[in-house]
């Protein structure tokens, strides 16, 4: 698989740099009311490394000890039973509920809540759905596998694949399951047709949740399954992704021999025939605008796996061709803004970075972070590294300089811009250019997660997990 396709869909974005009338810039001083709630004391020489975990709403904390040769899952605080091993502690999405793996003797479970499982030769992770009502893991008898949800075991087969996928409405479940040397999509306990390798990755539902797409091969070609309807085969095919209107799905499609010149076109289910799909040397899994109008994806003409241009709406934009193999186009691909109108990405030109919004080159950098749009739409912020620093960029003005900076994220009112940086052994959220208080940079540093915002009754709040000394905080502040 090549090395930028899987991850295709995702990517960063940017937009316009000139700032929106209202909105504070990096100099405006604001009120920062801080109050810290403690969560918990933590002893970090029995911490198992990369084992903490924050909660999604930032109020709890979980993470894995050792002591002596047993383990423990502590949550908020609170010690849980010792094993001879568990597993990372993973948080339902309303942070409510807590499940692990754990490993007593020669057999395995799932301790969900504080309350074990049945006991298995093996267990897999556990996967929550998004309405964190229910639970699903893969679990091993002997040589078969079969998949466990809300606690009652499914049919048994040689192989249950990863990953397990909840539609967006949590009703549904999908997986692979193998059967002797075919491979079988399962949904909702229903087995679909056997193939000879099936390929399933988020997202395979649709945004409503009632339609499944995923790849398949059969004999020598592959193809892309839509509800249960094969689509035609080819050499190869990428992953394939649904409109957000869940109307439409598309796909990249190797339609010759990679020998050949214009081996590879964009497919979208239903519409081949379309022209402005094209042919292309190479081409990478398409994006949808939000408001499923718009297709954007990366091409080429030329077999090089570092010269591409980008396709939006069937117009090919700048070509960004290499420079003694130094050049690339961002390996995440592309993104439009909310609202569907701008498209931007990263590429490298010589050895200098540079972020592309609507086909206009910004200043080039060291190095450049994804970038990301406010929700109006009408503001963008990016990290970027000048020499051995790092600073945030936000509607074209460089803020200050730090070590580290990282998880910008925009407040839903689109005012304000928030990210944590550290400079030296402390590190501070940081908004609209204004530090908060300094907390300890610590070996937990990614488990913690982001900084949250919440709008209530016109007021911006905005919560984080923090670090003093041996000490765990939950930080709620007030902006005015």
């Amino acid at each position: 698989m090549r090395k930028w396709q899987l991850f295709a869909a995702i990517l960063a974005s940017m937009l316009l740099v000139t700032m929106v009338v209202g909105c504070p810039t990096s100099t405006t001083k604001l009120e920062r009311i801080t109050s810290e709630r403690l969560i918990c004391q933590i002893d970090f020489s029995t911490l198992v490394p990369y084992s903490f975990e924050a909660s999604p709403d930032s109020q709890r904390v979980a993470y894995a000890a050792q002591a002596g040769d047993k383990q423990f899952v502590v949550i908020d605080g609170e010690e849980g039973k010792k094993y001879d091993e568990v597993g990372y502690p993973i948080f339902s999405p309303d942070s409510q509920r807590v499940a692990y793996m754990a490993q007593a003797g020669d057999k395995q479970f799932v301790v969900i809540d504080g309350e074990e499982g049945k006991k298995y030769d093996a267990v897999g992770y556990p996967k929550f759905s998004p309405d964190s009502q229910r639970l699903a893991y893969v679990a091993q008898t002997g040589d078969e596998e079969f998949m466990i949800v809300d606690g009652e075991e499914g049919k048994k087969y040689d192989g249950v694949s990863r990953p397990i996928l909840f539609s967006p409405d949590s009703r549904r479940l999908a997986y692979v399951a193998q059967e002797s040397d075919k491979y079988i999509v399962v949904i909702d306990g229903e087995e679909g047709e056997k193939y000879d390798y099936v390929y399933l990755i988020y997202p395979t539902f649709s945004p409503d949740s009632q339609r499944v797409a995923h790849m398949a091969k059969a004999g020598d070609e592959w193809l892309v399954v839509v509800d249960g309807e094969e689509g035609e085969k080819y050499y190869f095919v990428d992953y394939p992704t649904f409109s957000p209107d869940s109307q439409r799905v598309a796909y990249a499609a190797q339609v010759r021999p990679s020998g050949e010149r214009y081996s590879w076109a964009i497919v979208v289910h239903g519409e081949e025939e379309l022209p402005w799909y094209s042919h292309y040397g190479e081409a990478a899994t398409p994006i949808f605008s939000p408001d499923s109008q718009r297709l954007a994806f990366w091409a080429n003409n030329t077999f090089n796996w570092d010269d591409f241009f980008l396709v939006v709406d069937g117009e090919a934009g700048k070509w960004y061709a290499p420079d003694e193999s130094i050049d690339y186009i961002s390996e995440i691909g592309c993104l439009f803004s909310p609202d569907g109108q701008h498209v931007a990405f990263t590429a490298t030109i010589g050895d200098k970075d540079i972020v592309v919004i609507d086909g206009t080159e910004g200043k080039k950098y060291d190095e450049v972070g994804y970038p990301i749009f406010s929700p109006d739409s009408q503001r963008v912020a990016y990290s970027v590294k000048t020499g051995e620093r790092w600073l945030v960029v936000v509607d074209g003005e460089e803020g200050s300089q730090y070590d580290e900076v990282y998880y910008l994220t925009f407040s839903p009112d689109s005012r304000h811009v928030a990210y944590r940086a550290i400079r030296g052994d402390k590190e501070c959220a940081v908004i609209d250019g204004n530090e908060g208080r300094k907390y300890d940079y610590s070996n937990v540093k990614w488990g913690r997660g982001g900084i949250i915002f919440e709008t209530i009754d016109g007021i911006n709040y905005m919560r984080y997990i923090a670090v003093k000394g041996d000490r765990i905080y939950s930080v709620s502040e007030t902006i005015e």
